[in-house]
C-alpha cells in the first residue's frame, strides 16, 4: 500500500504530505475547515520567518501536487484495520462554494445580512458570505449558515443569484468516502484557550480586552485604518499595550496545567512591532521561555526595542470610566498592588485541546495524556499506541513552528517504513516537433478574475498577427481538470514546441503547467509563464484599457523570449546509494538506524572509541524512562545491522563531490579509507561547558548536571547523607559571552532534585535561576518540584549569586540576593550543583570547512530554513542533527534524526538526481578570470581555477551546478559576457525591451 492519509492541513499536515509526496506516495491531506494551513495562515508575521515568504507557497504546493489530493470540509468518521492496510471512513461536508469560486466578492456585496466579524471583533462588518482573512487559502468564500438567510429561514439565495461563475450551490450534498491507506499521520493541531472563562480578565465584556490572535489580526489589517493601529470599538490611537501571559496555560483549575510554548515569543513578536511604531508594549509575565538558541537572542532585541518587562501575575484588569481604557491590577515586583492605564490589553492565550481532537483520538483508537493530547514515547517521539499511527505538531503537545517541521519529517519517515514502495518513474526526455519555433499562447480567464477587467478577446487578435505565434487561445480556468485537458490538446493539435501562459504568478503554478507540458512531449524550459493577474488585473482594476494594454505588453514580451530559447536538457548524474553520518551519538545512531531501516547502506563515523555520545552521562528522562537501557539496545542494533558499517576512532579528513556522490577520505586507525555516498547527515553533537566560576574544578562537592545525575543513579552516599544541596541555573549561558539559553538545563535541574527529594525526602534543595523554562509538558516536573518543598529563589544578573569556600574545606557557602524578601540568604550548601550550557563539538569547526557548510555565532551548525526544514545547510546533501544544530532534548535529537534521515532518503531513493539546467555556464573564451562574478554569488557556486592551454596558463571561472540557483548575479556584474544563465540571456532581454518599446 503507497497511500496514506493526513489529517489536518496546517504547518505539521502540509510539510509531512509534501515529504511524502515528493517521495511517490500518494497523500490524502483531510481538513476539516474549508482552507489549508491551520492557525498560522491567520498571522501578520511568524518568529522566525515569515508567512509569506514559507508557508503560503507550501499550501500551493499542496493543492497543485499530482501525488495530493486535498479534502477541505472532511472529518473522520471511523478507521479500521491495521498497520499497512487501513480501512477509512470519511464525510465530507456540503460545498456549497466550490472550487469554481475566484473571489470576486459579488456575492458578498449583494447579500443583506450584516454581522460583526469575530475574526476582527468589532473592527469592521462582514456578509453571512465572507472570506475569513486575506490571505485565505484556497482563496475562495464561505457562508456562514448560523447567519445566512437561506439557512435560518429559508428565503433569499441572492449570493447563488449573482455568482457570475455559478460556483454557490445550496443544494450540494454531504459525500461519504472510503479509503483503504496504509499509514495516517494525525496532524489537526489544536484550538486556542478560550479567555472568557477568566472572570477577573473581563475577555468578551470590556472592549478594550483582545486575545494575542486578535492582534494579529489587527495588526495585519492596519492598512484598513491607514497603517494606524487603532482600537476595535472606538476607533482610538492605541499608544499603550500590555500583554498577559500564561492565559489558558499553567492553570490546573481548568486541566490546563502545561506550558503552550508559543505564547512568549509571540508575545515578544508582537511586542517588537508595536514598538516600531511608537506604541509602548508592556509584558506582565511569571517566567519569559525564549528558549533555546536564538529565543534569547529575540527577548535582548525585545529589550533594546524598549519593551517593557513587569514579572507580575496580573489580578484582575478593570475598565476606566472616563475613556474606556483599561486598568490592569497586579502585585508589583517591588511589593504591594498596583494599577496601570492602558490603551489595550492583550491575553496571550495558549493551545487546548478541542473536543473534535478527543472525538478524532476515539475514532482513530489512539490514547491520550492527562491533557487530552496524544500521548507518544519520548524515545519514539511521533509514534502513538496503535501501529502504523503517527502524530505531530501540537497535536501533540504544544510547539513551535520549526519543532512542528521537524516532527512532520520524522512522521513522514516512520510511516514511509510501513508503505509499500512506490513505483519509479524514469520521465523521458520530452522531444522537440520541429526546429522552427512553433508557439502556443494560452490566456486564463481566472473564472472572471482575469477576464472582467482585461479585454482577452482584443489580445488574441494582437496575438495572432505575431508570425512565431501558431495557436493562441483562452480558456475558463487553465489549472482545473478541464484547462489542463485543454492544453494538452492543443499542443497535439497544432504541434507546439513552446508556449506562453498568460495568468496568475509563476511561484503559484510554474510547476504545474511545465508538468502538464512534458506529459505530452513539450520541453519544459520551453515554457513561460506571464502574469498578468497580480501585476496587471488586480492592481489596475479600475482602468480597464489600461489593464488590457499593460496585459498585451506582458504577454508579447514573453514570447519575444520564449522565441529565442532553447530546449534544455536536465543533468542527470547517478546516485550512490550510500550514506555517511558523522557522530555516534542519539542522534547519529537514530539517523543511521533509519536510513539501514529503508534499505539504505550507511557508513557511521564516530571519532571516540565508544558509541552514545552525551547520552553515555544520562541515566532517566525527565518522563522517568531509563536512558541507559535504551541508549544500550539502540547501539546493538546498530552494530548488528547488516547496513550500518561503524568507524570508530576515525576522524574525517576530505570530502570532495557533491549530492549524490560524495568522496570522503576516513582517518581510521588502520589507516586512511576512502568511502563513497550520496548524502552527509552530521550528528557531531554537543557536550557541557566547563567554566571558571563558582570553584568548579576547584571543590570536590560542586559538580555539574551531568555528574550529580551519574552520582544519583550510582547511590553516591555523599548525596545520600547531605542535608543541604543547591543548584544554581544558566551558569555560563545567556549572558554576553555565550548569549543563548541552553533549552534543557532547567528541566535537567529539576528532574535531578526530585530525584534526590524522593530518596531522601528530608533533604533541603534550593534551585537558584532567573527564568524557569520548563515549556511544554515539562510544566508538571516544575509543579511536581514545588509541591515536594523545593524551594526556588530567583536571582537577577546584576546580583549573581556568590560562592565561598568555608573554612575546612568541606561545606561551601552560597550567598544570594532574594528579590521577594529584599535581603541576601545565606545557605550552607553540602553539594552545589551547576546547571553547564551545551556548548558545540570541537569537531564542528574543522568539519565545517571540510564540508564547506557555515557554523552560526556560537558554533553550532547553522540551518538553512529552507522550506521551514531546520535540517538542510547551504549544501545540498548535507544535513544536520541533534546537538550539532543546538541545544535540544533527547526525543527532539531523535525526531530531528528521522527527519535528516527522512530528507537523504529522498535523494537515496533516486537512481538519479535531475538538476535544473537554469545554472550559470562560463564561457571560456570570453572569461579572463578577473573573478568579479565570484564574491557576489549569494551561494558560492563560483570558484577561480587554472588551466593550460596552447602552453599558457589560463585563468576561468568554474561553477557549479548543485550549488548555483540560477539567480543571475554574476551574469550582470561579468563585463565580457563571460557567463550567463541559460534561456535568460542578454539577446533575450533585448528582444523582450525591443517588444516593449515597439508596442509603445
Amino acid at each position: 500500500m503507497d497511500k496514506i492519509l493526513v489529517i489536518g492541513a496546517g504547518i505539521g499536515g502540509i510539510h509531512a504530505a509534501l515529504e511524502l509526496a515528493e517521495a511517490g506516495y500518494y497523500v490524502y491531506l483531510v481538513e476539516k475547515s474549508p482552507f489549508l494551513g491551520g492557525l498560522m495562515a491567520q498571522i501578520f508575521k511568524t518568529y522566525p520567518t515569515c508567512f509569506y515568504c514559507h508557508i503560503y507557497p507550501k499550501l500551493s504546493a499542496c493543492i497543485n501536487h499530482f501525488n495530493i489530493e486535498v479534502l477541505t470540509q472532511t472529518q473522520v468518521e471511523k478507521v479500521e484495520g491495521e498497520a499497512g492496510n487501513f480501512q477509512v471512513t470519511l464525510i465530507q461536508g456540503p460545498q456549497y462554494v466550490n472550487n469554481k469560486c475566484n473571489a470576486c466578492g459579488i456575492c458578498a456585496s449583494k447579500c443583506p445580512v450584516k454581522v460583526n466579524d469575530p475574526f476582527l471583533r468589532k473592527l469592521q462588518s462582514r456578509k453571512a458570505i465572507y472570506l475569513p482573512y486575506a490571505s485565505v487559502f484556497p482563496n475562495r468564500y464561505v457562508i456562514d449558515t448560523k447567519n445566512c438567510l437561506f439557512f435560518t429561514k429559508g428565503e433569499c439565495k441572492e449570493c447563488e443569484r449573482v455568482c457570475p461563475v455559478q460556483a454557490i450551490d445550496f443544494n450540494a450534498p454531504q459525500e461519504v468516502r472510503h479509503l483503504n491507506v496504509g499509514a495516517i499521520i494525525l496532524a489537526s493541531g489544536a484550538r486556542l484557550s478560550d479567555a472568557s472563562i477568566y472572570d477577573a480578565y473581563n475577555y468578551l465584556k470590556l472592549p478594550s480586552v483582545i486575545t494575542s490572535m486578535e492582534f494579529e489580526r489587527l495588526i495585519k489589517n492596519s492598512i484598513a485604518t491607514l497603517g494606524d493601529l487603532v482600537r476595535p470599538w472606538d476607533r482610538k490611537k492605541i499608544q499603550r499595550v500590555a500583554w498577559l501571559q500564561c492565559v489558558g496555560s499553567r492553570d490546573v483549575t481548568n486541566n490546563h496545567g502545561y506550558c503552550s510554548s508559543v505564547c512568549c515569543m509571540y508575545a515578544l513578536k508582537e511586542a517588537i512591532v508595536t514598538q516600531k511604531r511608537n506604541i509602548q508594549g508592556s509584558i506582565f509575565f511569571m517566567d519569559l521561555r525564549a528558549y533555546g538558541k536564538k529565543g534569547e537572542q529575540y527577548l535582548t532585541k525585545a529589550k533594546e526595542a524598549g519593551v517593557r518587562f513587569i514579572r507580575s501575575r496580573v489580578h484582575a484588569i478593570l475598565e476606566s470610566p472616563e475613556n474606556g481604557n483599561v486598568i490592569v491590577r497586579y502585585a508589583s515586583p517591588e511589593g504591594g498592588l498596583k494599577e496601570e492605564e492602558f490603551d489595550l490589553a492583550v491575553l496571550s492565550v495558549g493551545f487546548s485541546p478541542s473536543p473534535k481532537m478527543v472525538a478524532l483520538a476515539q475514532k482513530t483508537g489512539i490514547a491520550l495524556n492527562h491533557y487530552d493530547f496524544v500521548s507518544v514515547d519520548m524515545l519514539r517521539p511521533v509514534q502513538t499506541s496503535r501501529a502504523g499511527i503517527y502524530t505531530c505538531g501540537v497535536f501533540q503537545e504544544p510547539k513551535d513552528i520549526l519543532d512542528t517541521t521537524i516532527q512532520a519529517s520524522a512522521a513522514a519517515a516512520e510511516a514511509s517504513l510501513v508503505l509499500k514502495t512506490p513505483e519509479k518513474v524514469i520521465e523521458p526526455y520530452p522531444p522537440v516537433f520541429s526546429q522552427e519555433p512553433r508557439l502556443g499562447v494560452f490566456i486564463c480567464q481566472c473564472q472572471g478574475s482575469i477576464s472582467d477587467i482585461i479585454k482577452i478577446d482584443k489580445i488574441l487578435e494582437d496575438l495572432k498577427q505575431l508570425p512565431q505565434v501558431v495557436c493562441a487561445k483562452a480558456h475558463f480556468n487553465l489549472c482545473s481538470l478541464e484547462g489542463r485537458q485543454f492544453i494538452k490538446e492543443k499542443i497535439k493539435e497544432f504541434k507546439l514546441d513552446r508556449m506562453v501562459i498568460a495568468a496568475c504568478s509563476p511561484r503559484l503554478y510554474e510547476t504545474h503547467f511545465k508538468k502538464i507540458g512534458e506529459e505530452v512531449g513539450l520541453n519544459p524550459y520551453l515554457i513561460e509563464i506571464a502574469n498578468i493577474r497580480e501585476q496587471c488585473a488586480w492592481v489596475h482594476a479600475d482602468w480597464q484599457e489600461a489593464a488590457t494594454e499593460k496585459a498585451t505588453e506582458i504577454i508579447k514580451m514573453a514570447v519575444a523570449k520564449i522565441a529565442l530559447e532553447k530546449p534544455l536538457l536536465r543533468k542527470r548524474p547517478s546516485v550512490f546509494k550510500k550514506g555517511l553520518v558523522i557522530g555516534g551519538g542519539i542522534a547519529g545512531l537514530s539517523a543511521a538506524l533509519h536510513l539501514a531501516k529503508r534499505g539504505i547502506e550507511v557508513y557511521l563515523v564516530e571519532r571516540t572509541e565508544q558509541l552514545g555520545g552525551i547520552a553515555k552521562k544520562l541515566y532517566f528522562s525527565w518522563q522517568g524512562r531509563n536512558i541507559q537501557s535504551f541508549l544500550k539496545e539502540l547501539i546493538e542494533q546498530v552494530e548488528k545491522h547488516p547496513l550500518i558499517k561503524v568507524f570508530k576512532k576515525t576522524e574525517i579528513v576530505e570530502t570532495k563531490g557533491k549530492v549524490g556522490a560524495f568522496t570522503t577520505i576516513l582517518n581510521t586507525p588502520s589507516g586512511n579509507q576512502e568511502v563513497h555516498h550520496g548524502i552527509i547527515i552530521i550528528a557531531t553533537g554537543g557536550k557541557e561547558d566547563r567554566p571558571a566560576d563558582y570553584l568548579y574544578g576547584k571543590h570536590s562537592r560542586v559538580l555539574s548536571l551531568l555528574e550529580i545525575e551519574e552520582r544519583i543513579a550510582k547511590g553516591d552516599k555523599l548525596l545520600q547523607n547531605s542535608k543541604n544541596v543547591v543548584f544554581i541555573q544558566c551558569v555560563g549561558s545567556r549572558d554576553d559571552n555565550r548569549p543563548y539559553c541552553s533549552r534543557v538545563c532547567c528541566t535537567h535541574s529539576l528532574k535531578n532534585a526530585i530525584q534526590l527529594k524522593e530518596k531522601n525526602p528530608e533533604i533541603n534543595i534550593y534551585i537558584l535561576y532567573r527564568d524557569i523554562r520548563t515549556f511544554g509538558f515539562r510544566e508538571d516536573v516544575y509543579r511536581k518540584a514545588r509541591n515536594k518543598g523545593i524551594v526556588f529563589i530567583r536571582y537577577d544578573l546584576d546580583k549573581k549569586p556568590q560562592v565561598e569556600m568555608e573554612e575546612g574545606g568541606s561545606q561551601l557557602k552560597v550567598k544570594v540576593y532574594d528579590p521577594i524578601l529584599r535581603e541576601e540568604l545565606v545557605i550552607n550548601a553540602d553539594i552545589l550543583a551547576l546547571a553547564l550550557p551545551i556548548i558545540p563539538s570541537s569537531e564542528n569547526k574543522k568539519l565545517a570547512q571540510i564540508l564547506n557548510i557555515p557554523l552560526d555565532e556560537f558554533g553550532f551548525f547553522q540551518e538553512t530554513l529552507k522550506d521551514l526544514s531546520v535540517v538542510d545547510t547551504p549544501v545540498a546533501g548535507i544535513f544536520i542533527c541533534g546537538l550539532s544544530q543546538g541545544p535540544k532534548f533527547m526525543e527532539e535529537s531523535i525526531a530531528q534524526a528521522m527527519a535528516a534521515a527522512n530528507r537523504g532518503v529522498l535523494i537515496l531513493s533516486k537512481d538519479e538526481i535531475f538538476l535544473s539546467p537554469i545554472v550559470s555556464q562560463v564561457v571560456d573564451e570570453n572569461c579572463d578570470g578577473c573573478g568579479y562574478c565570484i564574491d557576489p554569488c549569494p551561494y558560492n557556486a563560483l570558484s577561480l581555477i587554472e588551466y593550460i592551454k596552447n602552453g599558457e596558463i589560463k585563468k576561468t571561472v568554474e561553477s557549479n551546478p548543485f550549488l548555483c540557483q540560477g539567480c543571475g548575479i554574476c551574469q550582470a556584474t561579468c563585463p565580457k559576457k563571460g557567463i550567463y544563465i541559460p534561456n535568460h540571456s542578454l539577446e533575450q532581454f533585448s528582444a523582450m525591451i525591443d517588444m516593449a518599446l515597439k508596442l509603445s
